[in-house]
């Protein structure tokens, strides 16, 4: 999930600024002039409309201009969700995703179709409403269903309604739901003054008695849906939604329907087999009209009421940040997800004596949160009203709460173990010492660095971390800076443990292939032959119970071969590789040929290795400046007084994870448990294996916090 709400531009500072009890509402109106209109002054507005990374969608700046911010603003926030669900929106591209969005007016199109500007065809294809959807889905390659949807406040849960159904009939197999609104023009402020919809004072006094209406508000907010068994991180489950239209109604199309609320909230539980009165909390529609309110309490009454013991808790986010209309039901949903997470519902504002009007409430069956309150139980309903009479109830269910508790206190001692009961106890003694890197990578040094601070901040959140490197595991296109930090299960954050004092060429052990023999190609390249029967030490490099060519061979043969190009010896000739990617292992055969060509396009450094016609290796390498002639000592630390995994156990290890090295593959002797040292015998086969390369990078450190970047 992610969002942008009044004076937050994401989803934690928006929960800050809930739990805190702020009133994100301000009389800082930068849409328009409010002392030249008769109406009130406070809104609550998101900034950074002028703001857009249209490089990064791969948009001109001359449709940029021209597109409905609402549009420009979803595709950010989309990109925060996906990612947020510990999945890099790169790996999700032609796949079937689909795109539900809502949306109301479209203000912004209509002040620049009314400008003087001449009309061109970019303000079709930047502004017609389908585009907030199909923009989605163009700029992403996302091949399922995009819809746009308006059912006014109810819009939302309109698109979320259609989204699940598409998941459950196979139409996607992962939805975007979102919804966005932005208030530019003061007309529809009017119109609902008028109708005595809007708050003079600019407070959402949500049930009490001296309600008088809502706060206009903006929010692009997105939900990233799928399975549950696909999910990689799950904030709930979707447990029941229904929306549907009231009907006629002798009131008139926009006064709610006490009946026709109760009517599906009953058919929602009854059709997710859940009981109603196993929901503690209700995270109301609740807009503060004198109308709505006492129809929405009276439905809860009779829904979740009868028979229970303790009182129904209720409360509104639009206390807080006011009415974003078709975005409204998400940020109810989203306030919900994040007092799950803290264990704790944030307070509502503006409540002091109960509206006459709500019996339940006078009664005290049903209390409003007007304090931090623990959250308790597994189901929470969510209640969106549209003003055209399209009601909706989400059911919201959460795993165990105790459970989780357990899993997060104990998640630092997890890990993987053998039968074997020395091992296992082993396992016991030493399950805080593996420290655990993080990568990122963004469009700016600012950007990387919020990431890996975040990576810190959480670094006791195992699952968060796991996502975090599902994200960095696919290379995301127009990331410029890149970075990581080391994370010690003592809880310190360290780059590395000592920056290279002296010679580096003693570290970056470069290893040959053993008898290879190549050949110059004008066109193909240059290649390499691998024989087990010439090259035997290669046997011993057995993963899965395949013999694989060791994955830095290709880094090898990429920085040979280009230093052939430059005509100096590889020791001499510093390098970088940027956009590194393994397509696929390749597997060795006794007395069978291994060929490999590696070509190099010499003006861009892109380079391919290919073996079979196929690409196994790919990248770009470019020659790095001369570094100094330094070396690693063992100044700071003990040899002798250290903590080590011996032979045996380190290949154990391995074995487990299927790396069953033999021969000279076999060639670590002592390590140390920080992972400070390693204790190697004479030979240089060990150094073949990817795990033992090591490569020079440039860093430095930011802060205290270890975090580096290159």
């Amino acid at each position: 999930m992610f969002g942008r709400f009044p004076e937050s531009e994401n989803v934690d500072i928006f929960w800050e600024q809930l739990i805190e009890g702020k009133d994100l509402i301000s009389e800082n109106n930068t849409r328009w002039d409010a002392k030249a209109y008769q109406i009130p002054r406070r809104i609550g507005s998101i900034g950074s409309l002028d703001k857009f990374d249209a490089s990064f969608f791969g948009i001109s700046g001359t449709q940029a201009n021209t597109m409905e911010p609402k549009t420009r603003i979803s595709l950010e926030v989309v990109h925060e969700a996906i990612a947020d669900a510990g999945v890099n929106p790169k790996s999700l591209e032609g796949d079937r995703v689909g795109v539900f969005m809502a949306k109301s007016f479209s203000e912004a199109a209509d002040i620049w179709l009314r400008s003087n500007e001449n009309p061109t065809g970019y303000y079709i294809t930047g502004c017609h409403p389908t585009m907030l959807a199909d923009r989605i889905s163009y700029a992403f390659n996302f091949k399922g269903p995009s819809c746009v949807f308006d059912t006014a406040c109810s819009a939302s849960f309109s698109a979320l309604q259609y989204a699940l159904l598409a998941l459950k009939s196979g139409l996607c197999d992962s939805a975007i739901d979102g919804g966005a609104n932005i208030n530019f023009l003061t007309l529809i402020s009017e119109a609902f003054f008028s109708m005595s919809a809007i708050s003079a004072d600019g407070k959402c006094k949500v049930f009490d008695a001296d309600c008088d209406g809502f706060v206009r508000s903006e929010a692009v907010v997105a939900l990233y849906n799928c399975r549950k068994d696909h999910a990689k991180r799950s904030y709930t489950t979707i447990a029941g939604i229904k929306c549907l239209n009231d009907g006629y109604k002798p009131e008139g199309i926009s006064v709610p329907s006490t009946k026709m609320q109760e009517q599906l909230m009953k058919e929602v539980y009854e059709e997710a087999k859940k009981n109603p009165l196993e929901v503690f909390y209700v995270e109301a529609h609740g807009t503060g009209t004198k109308a709505g309110d006492p129809k929405e309490i009276a439905a809860l009454d009779s829904v979740f009421c009868t028979g229970r013991t303790d009182p129904l808790l209720i409360g509104s986010v639009k206390t807080n940040m006011g009415h974003a209309e078709p975005a409204s039901g998400l940020c109810g949903i989203i306030k919900v997800l994040m007092s799950q997470r803290a264990r704790t519902i944030p307070p509502n504002l503006h409540f002091r004596t109960p509206n006459p009007e709500c019996q339940a409430l006078v009664a005290g069956r049903i209390q409003v949160v007007t304090e931090a309150t623990p959250f308790k139980r597994r189901l929470v309903g969510v209640n969106c009203f549209g003003i055209g009479g399209t009601t909706a109830h989400v059911v919201l269910e959460f795993d165990d709460i105790e459970l989780q508790r357990q899993l997060e206190h104990h998640s630092d001692n997890v890990r993987l173990t053998s039968d074997r009961a020395e091992w296992r106890s082993h396992m016991n003694s030493t399950a805080q010492v593996i420290p655990i890197l993080i990568p990122a990578s963004g469009r700016t040094k600012e950007g990387v660095e919020y990431f890996l601070t975040q990576a810190v901040k959480h670094s006791k959140n195992v699952e968060f971390l796991g996502l975090l490197q599902c994200i960095a595991c696919i290379n995301v296109p127009r990331h410029g800076f890149t970075g990581y930090v080391l994370i010690k299960s003592t809880g310190d954050f360290d780059i590395v443990s000592q920056i290279a004092p002296k010679r580096l060429k003693s570290i970056c052990l470069s290893w040959d292939v053993p008898h290879y023999r190549n050949e110059m190609f004008a066109k193909l390249g240059t290649k390499f032959s691998i024989n087990l029967t010439t090259d035997e030490t290669l046997s011993g490099h057995i993963i899965q119970d395949k013999i694989l060519f060791p994955a830095t061979g290709y880094i090898w043969l990429v920085w040979k071969t280009f230093a052939k190009l430059q005509s100096v010896n590889p020791e001499d000739l510093p390098i970088y590789l940027e956009n590194l990617h393994f397509k696929r292992v390749t597997e060795l055969h006794p007395k069978l040929n291994s060929d490999f060509i590696v070509s190099i396009f010499s003006e861009s450094g892109i380079f391919e290795v290919v073996e079979s016609s196929e690409i196994v290796c790919s990248g770009t390498v470019r020659k790095a400046n001369k570094v100094n002639e330094d070396t690693l000592t063992t100044d700071s630390f003990s040899i002798s007084d250290a903590e080590t995994l011996y032979q045996d156990d380190f290949y154990k290890l391995l074995h487990l994870k299927g790396y069953n090295h033999q021969g000279l593959f076999r060639g670590v002797q002592n390590v140390e448990f920080e992972g400070r040292w390693a204790l190697l015998p004479g030979h240089n086969a060990a150094n073949m294996d990817s795990r033992a390369l090591f490569v020079h990078k440039r860093s430095y450190s930011s802060n205290k916090a270890g975090i580096g970047y290159n």
